[in-house]
C-alpha cells in the first residue's frame, strides 16, 4: 500500500500591523491570521522588491511577529507554505513617522503699534498642529484664535492691544509634539503727546526756564520754532532735551517748544505747543524838561525816550 499524503492549498491569510503609523525608534508587531501553512516572514522597503527574510526582532516564524526599533516605513509579509503546495503571501505597512521637530518661530514685526497685526512664522521639519498663544510666554498656552493661517508654517495674527507670545504646535504622524521656539510680538501703546507748559513765561531776554509735558505716553524729543507752526527742529542748548522736563537755554527771542512723543513701534505724537515770550531788556532812555527853569506854581512837561516802556513815571523831591 502507498500512503498518498496531500497538503492543502497554501493560504496566505491576513496580515496585520498593531500599530501604524509609529514614530520613528519605536518598535510595533506585525500579525497573519486566516492563513494555512507554516509562516516566514519577510520585509522590504518599498512592498515590491527587495523581499528579504526579516532580521532583528522576534517571532520571525510565528503568527506573530515583533519588529526591531524602526527608523523608516517597512513593508511586512508572511510567506505561508502547506506542505507541498506553493508558497502565498500576506503584505501589510509599517508606516514610520520621522521625529516631530518644533522648529524656529520667528515674528514678522516686533514691536508693532497697539490695533496693528504681524505674522508669524515656524521654520520646521514636519508639521500639523496649528500655532498657539498666550500673554506672558510661560504659561495658559492655547490654540489661537483669529487672524489667519492657524495651521500652516505663516500665521497673521489680528489685531493686538498687548504683547501675546507665539510658538508652534508640530506633530509627526504618530510621533510626539514638539514645540517651536517662541515668538514674541510686542505691542507698544499708542503714542499721546500730553500737554507742555512753559514754568515762566514771559521772560526777559538773556533769561532761561523749563518747560514741561505730562499726560504722554512713549519717549520723548524737545523741539523749537520761532513761530509755533513753521521750522519745527530738534531744540539745541539747555539740557533735558529727551526728559519730561527741558531747561531751555538763555534765551533773546520769544520760542516756541513742543514735545515729540514716540511710543515704540508707533507714529509720533506732537504734546500741546508752549509758548516763552521773551521780553526785551528794559531801557531807562533820556528824560528832558521842556521848560526849565519855570516860575512857582507853574507847570511844564517831561518827556522820555525810550525803547521799551511798561512803568510810571516816579518823582523825587
Amino acid at each position: 500500500m502507498v500512503t498518498v499524503v496531500v497538503s492543502p492549498t497554501s493560504v496566505g491569510g491576513t496580515a496585520t500591523a498593531t500599530a501604524s503609523p509609529i514614530c520613528s525608534g519605536s518598535s510595533t508587531t506585525v500579525n497573519v491570521s486566516g492563513n494555512t501553512g507554516t509562516i516566514q516572514w519577510q520585509q522590504s522597503p518599498d512592498g515590491t522588491s527587495g523581499w528579504a527574510n526579516v532580521t532583528g526582532g522576534s517571532g520571525s516564524t510565528s503568527a506573530q511577529y515583533s519588529t526591531p526599533n524602526l527608523s523608516l516605513t517597512t513593508y511586512y509579509r508572511a510567506v505561508v507554505t502547506s506542505g507541498a503546495c506553493t508558497s502565498a503571501n500576506s503584505t501589510t505597512a509599517v508606516l514610520v513617522s520621522p521625529i516631530s521637530v518644533g522648529g524656529t518661530a520667528t515674528a514678522t514685526a516686533s514691536p508693532i503699534c497697539s490695533g496693528s497685526s504681524t505674522t508669524v512664522n515656524v521654520k520646521w521639519k514636519y508639521w500639523n498642529n496649528p500655532m498657539a498663544a498666550i500673554p506672558d510666554g510661560t504659561s495658559g498656552w492655547a490654540n489661537v484664535t483669529g487672524g489667519s493661517g492657524s495651521t500652516s508654517a505663516q500665521y497673521s495674527t489680528p489685531n493686538l492691544s498687548l504683547t501675546t507670545y507665539y510658538r508652534a504646535v508640530v506633530t509627526s504622524g504618530a510621533c510626539t509634539s514638539a514645540n517651536s521656539t517662541t515668538a514674541a510680538v510686542l505691542v507698544s501703546p499708542i503714542s499721546v503727546g500730553g500737554t507742555a507748559t512753559a514754568t515762566a513765561s514771559p521772560i526777559c531776554s538773556g533769561s532761561s526756564t523749563t518747560v514741561n509735558v505730562s499726560g504722554n505716553t512713549g519717549t520723548i524729543q524737545w523741539q523749537q520754532s520761532p513761530d509755533g507752526t513753521s521750522g519745527w527742529a530738534n531744540v539745541t542748548g539747555g539740557s533735558g532735551s529727551t526728559s519730561a522736563q527741558y531747561s531751555t537755554p538763555n534765551l533773546s527771542l520769544t520760542t516756541y517748544y513742543r514735545a515729540v512723543v514716540t511710543s515704540g513701534a508707533c507714529t509720533s505724537a506732537n504734546s500741546t505747543t508752549a509758548a516763552v515770550l521773551v521780553s526785551p531788556i528794559s531801557v531807562g532812555g533820556t528824560a528832558t524838561a521842556t521848560a526849565s527853569p519855570i516860575c512857582s506854581g507853574s507847570s511844564t512837561t517831561v518827556n522820555v525816550r525810550w525803547k521799551y516802556w511798561n512803568n510810571p513815571m516816579a518823582a523825587i523831591p
